[in-house]
């Protein structure tokens, strides 16, 4: 079922019938068109709910970016994959950015990618 696809900003592998994982590309700023191609991507794949596992390495975001990733009705749950606890500081201001504009979403914070896909599989 190992299928991947790419687009601009990342690289999504679909793991099994509703858990995938994006992997972002080195050096690039996710922002607003990022977002639009996100969602044309998961209208044009997914008619069910799906669970994603994202990996962040540096997470570069714009503020429009970190305001519309993500916020696709069909993402359910979302696995955020860090490598440095100081991230978690950035992840935290894009969930507030989100709450505060009405489009929370439900995810948790992981150090290792088994944890994170456990808890996808278990929860979708």
């Amino acid at each position: 079922m190992l299928m991947k696809y790419s687009l601009s900003f990342c690289e999504i592998i679909q793991l099994s019938e509703n858990v995938f994982e994006a992997v972002e590309y080195e050096d690039v700023v996710i922002d607003g068109p990022c977002a639009i191609e996100s969602w044309n991507f998961w209208n044009k794949l997914r008619t069910e709910p799906f669970g994603l596992l994202v990996h962040c390495s540096e997470l570069p975001l714009s503020f429009v970016g970190a305001q519309k990733i993500g916020d696709h009705p069909l993402q359910k749950l979302t696995a955020l994959v860090l490598k440095k606890p100081e991230q978690e500081e950035k992840i935290d201001l894009v969930m507030d950015i989100k709450e505060e504009i009405g489009t929370p979403i439900d995810f948790k914070v992981f150090y290792d990618r088994g944890e994170a896909l456990t808890w996808l599989e278990e929860n979708m």
